[in-house]
């Protein structure tokens, strides 16, 4: 029998399944935003890109490192009793957008829905992190990261639309 290493108390079966859905469903959603991940394409090569923009290997270590974070998170809140349905959607939800950037900015070309995709996950970010510091602070600050990224992230979109 598994313990929940929070409580100390053993895991029904349905706790089991959801920390193995969260975490299958983190890795997913970082895999399904590497598919459409076209960084060669001669339209993205085309672009006029910030002068702060990092080198390409740069931000396969960062969004390894806070998949990684997220998904913990997800973890932590699941066992955490105070746990609430709403929590569970907002980290499904950051989950799907995260995972819906690429395809919206690399396979449609189109900046401004990357955009658009990047502040709604921005916003989703924030009231997650702000709903689950109700219910776990350390899962809350595996967030913290992770918002500053897609902040940063937006701020690059954003800047790929002025300077083109």
């Amino acid at each position: 029998m598994l313990h929940n290493p929070i409580t100390g108390e053993a895991m029904d079966k349905k706790k089991i399944w959801q920390v193995i859905v969260a975490i299958f469903a983190t890795g997913e959603g970082s895999g399904l935003a590497l598919m459409s991940l076209k960084t060669d394409s001669a339209w993205f090569q085309g672009l006029v890109l910030s002068p702060v923009h990092p080198p390409y290997v740069v931000f396969g270590i960062v969004w390894t490192a806070l998949y990684v974070l997220m998904g913990s998170s997800f973890v932590l809140a699941i066992l955490n009793p105070k746990m609430t349905k709403g929590v569970h959607i907002g980290y499904i939800l950051n989950i799907f957008l995260g995972a819906m950037w690429s395809p919206a900015f690399f396979l449609l070309q189109s900046p401004l829905a990357g955009l658009l995709v990047a502040a709604a996950t921005l916003v989703n970010a924030a009231i997650l992190l702000r709903n689950v510091r109700k219910i776990s602070r350390e899962a809350s600050y595996m967030i913290i990261p992770y918002l500053v990224w897609i902040a940063f992230a937006t701020y690059l979109n954003a800047a790929i639309i002025a300077l083109n």
